[in-house]
């Protein structure tokens, strides 16, 4: 057997407990197999406990950690970080929870504040730089750490009342089109609801439509054209006091 051949199973035992590495090592080291193994999983079980908290605290402590061993052995660190891993462990429990899309909404609430937490710091963009684009072809320029997806659940309310310490409310399923948006305002994570019209616009922004289209689809969705202007200008001043749009380029 080759020293790589060991290596790649010495890796898959700490990691799942197989193949049988035991013939490769020294009788007087096969003790430290175990604790080998047990560290390794239970390293990356904490770290998962930390990053998904509220997933944690909704699964109990049980599912939890027989779901985390699940994604441990399909998924082993590959980042020279740990604040990487669990990248996808809300897939995970979308395959294990597939009558409970919650599970998996709360997950990826957890791994997008995260992720905003850690994410690149943005500098808003000068006022009288802005005053001078010409909106009709300007291009929005959105938070770095952005990331925007429907939902299906009531996963807010959840998510919430655990943030709270507050018993959470029946899970149940949105009669109505509903995403959510996670993102970094400053140097806090922050996350809010988004209806269709909002997260069309701001999906079309980030792929880099002008102001203009933006202003005439959404000018388009409302009853009374006549309102387009205060109703664009107020979720434009918005999107800025957020700090969800930091600022805007030349089209």
């Amino acid at each position: 057997m080759t020293l790589a051949q060991i290596q790649r199973d010495f890796c898959a035992f700490i990691v799942a407990a197989k193949p049988d590495i035991e013939p490769a090592i020294a009788v007087d080291a096969h003790r430290g197999l175990a604790v080998y193994h047990h560290a390794f999983r239970a390293t990356l079980i904490a770290c998962l406990r930390d990053t998904y908290e509220k997933t944690a605290a909704w699964l109990g402590e049980d599912a939890f950690e027989t779901a985390a061993l699940e994604h441990i052995a399909e998924h082993p660190p590959h980042s020279w970080t740990l604040n990487d891993y669990g990248d996808g462990f809300e897939t995970t429990l979308a395959s294990l929870y597939r009558a409970d899309p919650e599970v998996e909404e709360v997950a990826w609430l957890d791994w997008s504040l995260r992720r905003a937490f850690d994410g690149i710091d943005s500098k808003v963009q000068d006022p009288i730089v802005i005053a001078g684009i010409d909106w009709e072809t300007a291009v929005l320029r959105l938070a770095p750490t952005l990331v925007m997806r429907p939902m299906v659940t009531n996963c807010v309310a959840l998510w919430n009342a655990m943030a709270e310490e507050t018993t959470p409310p029946a899970v149940a399923r949105l009669g109505t089109f509903h995403a959510l948006a996670v993102w970094r305002g400053d140097l806090s994570p922050r996350f809010r609801s988004l209806d269709a019209v909002e997260y069309r616009a701001l999906r079309r922004a980030a792929d880099g439509a002008p102001f203009g289209v933006l202003y005439a689809e959404l000018a388009a969705d409302l009853p009374n054209p006549d309102d387009a202007a205060a109703f664009v200008g107020g979720l434009l001043g918005q999107w800025f006091s957020e700090k969800l749009v930091i600022g805007a380029d030349p089209g």
